[in-house]
């Protein structure tokens, strides 16, 4: 089915969707920079020797929540977690 953005963004909100953009941050020459992931060397033989976090939003009715996660990489249990609004 062919369709153009007025027709997607009209029909967006019927299914609670927003878009979003994002700015990408940059580096001085305009590039982004580079950061080694040591993590992913690392042979892990047992719990408590990574641990791995993530953070992200949740779009509630009312406002945005920022959920962030500390995970154990050799179990793959939840170590902490904080769920918390602006």
């Amino acid at each position: 089915m062919l369709v153009n953005h007025k027709r997607v963004a009209r029909i967006m909100p019927d299914d609670n969707l927003i878009a979003a953009t994002r700015e990408w941050p940059r580096g001085r020459r305009g590039h982004m920079e580079v950061h080694v992931n040591l993590a992913g060397r690392m042979k892990v033989t047992g719990i408590n020797q990574l641990w791995v976090a993530d953070i992200t939003y949740v779009r509630l009715n009312w406002e945005f929540v920022y959920l962030a996660v500390v995970l154990d990489r050799f179990s793959r249990r939840v170590v902490g977690w904080a769920l918390d609004g602006l």
